[in-house]
């Protein structure tokens, strides 16, 4: 239930403080706002600045993609640079959140 995954979700926080504290510390900072850094999902529309553009492309622009999510297919995680996106692509990326503004706009 409910609290047996609130539980399991403790004793994963607790595990990874202890494995990699200063991935935690991290993710905290950025969690409230102290790196100014996004982790966002972005899907490439059809006709938006994204569809045809390489996966290399973005990473110029010091946006990572970490994965490629597309309805009916598995996770692509790690895309190679010369990947092309295409529309319906939901992407899985991090950088400065002034790059993800630019490339969401």
């Amino acid at each position: 239930g409910v609290a047996e995954c609130a539980a399991m979700s403790a004793a994963q926080r607790l595990a990874a403080l202890a494995l990699r504290p200063r991935v935690v510390d991290f993710l905290d900072a950025a969690i409230g706002g102290g790196v100014s850094f996004a982790l966002e999902e972005v899907e490439v529309a059809e006709d938006g600045p994204l569809a045809g553009r390489s996966v290399g492309d973005l990473d110029q622009r010091q946006v990572r993609v970490l994965a490629i999510v597309r309805e009916g297919r598995d996770h692509e995680p790690n895309p190679g640079s010369d990947r092309v996106l295409e529309a319906g692509d939901v992407l899985i990326v991090v950088g400065p959140s002034e790059r993800l503004d630019e490339i969401i706009r």
